[in-house]
């Protein structure tokens, strides 16, 4: 994630004050972790896990176990990004309550709570492009149309 972060804002068509750190699921350790190691504008987390540790122990794996291991707990504490936390309530594979810690851990953060579990959410663009707008870093094209278009998805 660092690798690919560091090529991209060699790009001249990469404005780097408006890269946004977003992470589903397993996705939403790297965002964290990149979030906690390079400027970024905003971060975007949809069904994330508040620690790896916690989760894995939820399947019966010991936390020494976890090579990877992800605090997004400590990693969203630290943040000064603007913040989305995107989560199903149905989710029986990350429960909702991980997204309730993560928003706990960073006060300022917004809580979207949506009706659906963890691989049946629909994109919520509407709300993802709401928070771009709010905090001044989606471009008038918006997500629909324009080259904003080709950056998400």
């Amino acid at each position: 994630m660092l690798a690919a972060y560091d090529w991209a804002l060699r790009q001249p068509q990469i404005d780097a004050h408006r890269v946004i750190a977003y992470g589903r699921s397993l996705g939403g350790g790297a965002a964290t972790a990149l979030a906690d190691a390079r400027p970024v504008a905003a971060v975007i987390l949809e069904s994330t896990f508040s620690r790896s540790q916690d989760f894995a122990r939820r399947f019966g794996a010991p936390g020494l176990l976890v090579r990877g291991r992800f605090d997004n707990l400590a990693g969203v504490h630290r943040l000064k990004a603007p913040l989305l936390i995107l989560h199903g309530t149905h989710d029986r594979i990350v429960p909702v309550a991980h997204a309730k810690a993560l928003h706990t851990a960073q006060p300022v953060s917004e809580l979207v709570l949506m009706p659906c579990g963890h691989n049946d959410c629909p994109r919520p663009w509407s709300t993802i492009e709401r928070f771009l707008r709010q905090h001044g870093l989606l471009g008038s094209a918006g997500l629909i149309g324009g080259a904003a278009k080709s950056h998400v998805g």
